[in-house]
């Protein structure tokens, strides 16, 4: 069965104090659990990394994550990551563009920086969930 994954990353706009990216980090744990509900996915997972570049959680779903190399070390912004694997695209799409995640990616302009020059998501199919973990999902968004 191939397996269609999707992998984001972005930069806050504002430290993580500041009132625009307070409505992010409030919406965050709704979101993560609509994602663990949605149809269609087979695992998933978001980590920050700190400013400094590590990773908030030293283990995911996908093993250990890796700073992506977009990184900017940081003295105010947060940097996010997702990896998740789906069914088929329609629950992706569903998930990323409806419910709780779709009411919220309509914030994303105010939430994340827009003045990069990086992609901020990449799909690919992958032929078996064990071949998903964050080096090829970096590695997938760099080229």
């Amino acid at each position: 069965m191939a397996i269609l994954v999707l992998h984001t990353y972005g930069i806050l706009e504002h430290p993580d104090d500041h009132p625009v990216s307070q409505e992010f980090w409030q919406a965050v744990p709704d979101v993560r659990d609509s994602r663990e509900n949605a149809e269609g996915l087979l695992r998933g997972d978001t980590t920050p990394f700190h400013l400094d570049g590590t990773p908030y959680k030293p283990d995911t779903e996908f093993g250990i994550p890796v700073t992506p190399e977009f990184f900017e070390e940081s003295d105010e912004r947060t940097a996010l990551v997702t990896l998740s694997a789906w069914t088929d695209p329609e629950s992706a799409a569903g998930y990323s563009y409806h419910g709780t995640h779709g009411g919220a990616l309509k914030h994303r302009n105010d939430w994340f920086r827009q003045d990069h020059s990086w992609p901020t998501l990449v799909l690919w199919w992958a032929d078996d969930i064990e071949s998903i973990n964050w080096e090829v999902a970096n590695a997938k968004l760099a080229s």
